[in-house]
């Protein structure tokens, strides 16, 4: 199964040179990385300063488009609402009227359409040109069907509004602090440096999840 799956994490470690020269130049790659890593401290925090900046900046921009967003969503879930009322409304007279037709015209077609039924009787009791006539009225009087049938399709035209979030100082500040990085390859460029004075990064693959599995699998 899946789950089963064993996991691993890779663990990174480090030879040392044997030569003298080669552990002075590790050292100088050491102090290397720590100038590196000094560097992308700092600019990390310039970054987060800027980020305040912009977000002060931004604040209005950003409660403005957020008014227009809340006008237009109150707009059109109000709109929606309003069609939904006329729906409940046109879905009762339209089951009403649906009700009826079907009631008139399987009275008619029992009375009138119906071979087994003498025709002298529906003659004495009621005229079958008065029963098509009121069958074939009821059933053509379909106006707020077609109402309910234009109502439904303009609610799926407009689809459940979003309601916009309101944006916040710190919303921004969170936003902008995400470009923000205390990875600026300082590690990368320390671990060409060490290869590059003769020392060795190697990796080992160790499992972490679900071992026994893998151990059973021997």
């Amino acid at each position: 199964m899946a789950g089963c799956t064993p996991k691993y994490i890779y663990k990174k470690y480090y030879i040392q040179p044997e030569t003298e020269y080669g552990k002075l130049c590790i050292k100088s790659c050491k102090k290397d990385k720590i100038k590196c890593q000094e560097k992308c401290n700092i600019k990390y925090d310039s970054c987060l300063l800027e980020a305040k900046k912009k977000a002060k900046y931004h604040i209005p921009i950003a409660l403005k488009e957020y008014n227009i967003k809340m006008f237009e969503y109150s707009r059109l879930k109000a709109k929606r609402m309003n069609l939904e009322a006329q729906k409940r409304l046109f879905q009762k007279r339209c089951e009403k009227i649906t009700s009826k037709c079907q009631q008139s015209k399987r009275i008619y077609s029992t009375l009138c359409k119906n071979k087994r039924f003498p025709k002298k009787l529906v003659s004495i009791s009621i005229s079958c040109k008065k029963l098509k006539n009121n069958y074939l009225n009821t059933c053509k009087n379909d106006d707020d069907c077609i109402k309910l049938h234009n109502i439904n399709e303009e609610i799926k035209k407009i689809k459940n509004p979003l309601k916009p979030i309101m944006p916040t100082l710190d919303i921004l500040i969170s936003k902008f602090k995400a470009k923000c990085t205390l990875n600026c390859g300082c590690i990368d460029i320390y671990d060409n440096c060490f290869d590059n004075c003769g020392g060795k990064v190697n990796y080992e693959k160790i499992c972490v999840e679900n071992c026994k599995d893998l151990n059973k699998s021997k």
